[in-house]
């Protein structure tokens, strides 16, 4: 199942950075250990770029104590682009979860000005250090549809099942 990657800046087990790209039909597993951006697919999702139909299966992500990092099951952080159709699951193990201080979410850890359509999240989530944390997104500025969230959810501050921080959600359902 998987390898562990270590990185200190953007880190994802597909790339580091989508920039108008198109990642479809993808899955990964393994472990990421960093202390920058982290997401199981990519760390980076920005401008015009979608990603769909991705799967993160037995994916753990560690990314310590900091402040200002993003960490998702799919992607770190999205900016203007589209997240849809995709399935994160830690596993069950004892290291299993999403972790980090920052901004951290099943599927994306901050989303800016783009949409998470149809997406499913199982595992547990935590933010250790003290931002944002949901079972789909940490923060999101825009659109969550569709989502399902299983999982525990914990942190400090801002916490939900679906979004830590803001957002219009529809049609989402969490369990935790």
């Amino acid at each position: 199942p998987g390898h562990v990657i270590t990185v200190k800046e953007n880190g994802g087990i597909l790339a580091g950075r989508a920039k108008h790209s198109v990642i479809r039909n993808v899955t990964v597993n393994g472990t990421l250990r960093t202390t920058g951006t982290v997401g199981g697919v990519t760390a980076d999702v920005l401008e015009d770029s979608v990603v769909e139909n991705c799967v993160s299966d037995h994916v753990a992500i560690d990314t310590g104590s900091g402040k200002e990092i993003f960490a998702g099951g799919i992607a770190g952080r999205a900016a203007e682009s589209l997240i849809a159709d995709c399935e994160v699951n830690t596993g069950d193990s004892l290291s299993a979860r999403i972790q980090g201080g920052g901004y951290v979410g099943g599927i994306v850890g901050k989303a800016e000005y783009g949409a998470i359509i149809s997406c499913e999240s199982y595992g547990d989530i935590e933010s250790t250090g003290g931002s944002q944390v949901g079972g789909i997104a940490g923060s999101a500025s825009y659109a969550i549809r569709s989502c399902y969230s299983m999982g525990k959810i914990t942190g400090k501050n801002n916490i939900g099942g679906i979004a830590g921080e803001g957002c219009d959600i529809f049609y989402s359902y969490a369990y935790n």
